[in-house]
């Protein structure tokens, strides 16, 4: 194997692609005009460069109940089959393509969900307490989040600060593991083009 670049080290976020990726996410707004939270921003970028469409997420706020953090995401493909289905008159071929529209996003999302499982079992291993999923929003697209995401039960302050701030930090670890991928990805390529 030839000399890989710097911008092919694990460091992934030293290369190009994912500083163009970053730029591009600074520019996205919702639909209030806000910005990606700064703490999810770059688990964003990694989905995105792994051909994920991303359409909304949460960094988690201390300062609020929210039960961030996550990312939805959906391809195009599982947005035309729900578009299809909205369009149809005949109720029977309407629920078909919706049901067609889940199967697709968890077949397209497969090998994210490998790597979900593959990180919570290190996780367990390590004694984590807070464990990642997929779960489906609507008929087209999928959450990456926390098992029991709500804080619904959660009265007090500290607790919720304290429970945000760890799920925040395991997001962090699974978009390192992301990025990580993505390294090893950009070096095969280098590796077969050279």
């Amino acid at each position: 194997m030839r000399d890989v670049p710097k911008s092919f080290t694990p460091d992934f976020a030293e290369s190009r692609r994912w500083r163009d990726e970053l730029e591009l996410v600074h520019g996205l707004r919702d639909q209030l005009g806000m910005v990606v939270d700064a703490e999810i921003e770059t688990t964003v970028v990694a989905l995105r460069l792994l051909g994920y469409k991303t359409v909304m997420s949460c960094g988690g706020h201390v300062d609020r109940r929210t039960t961030g953090p996550y990312v939805t995401f959906e391809s195009e493909s599982t947005h035309d089959l729900v578009m299809r289905a909205q369009r149809e008159s005949d109720t029977v071929r309407e629920q078909e393509l919706l049901r067609e529209a889940q199967r697709v996003a968890q077949r397209e999302a497969l090998p994210l969900k490998k790597k979900i499982e593959r990180f919570n079992l290190e996780r367990v291993i390590a004694g984590a307490t807070t464990l990642l999923e997929l779960r489906p929003v609507g008929h087209s697209r999928l959450r990456l989040c926390f098992v029991h995401a709500d804080f619904d039960g959660i009265v007090e302050d500290a607790l919720f600060v304290e429970l945000m701030r760890s799920r925040q930090s395991e997001m962090s670890k699974f978009t390192s593991c992301l990025k990580h991928q993505l390294a090893e990805e950009a070096a095969t390529t280098f590796d077969v083009a050279a």
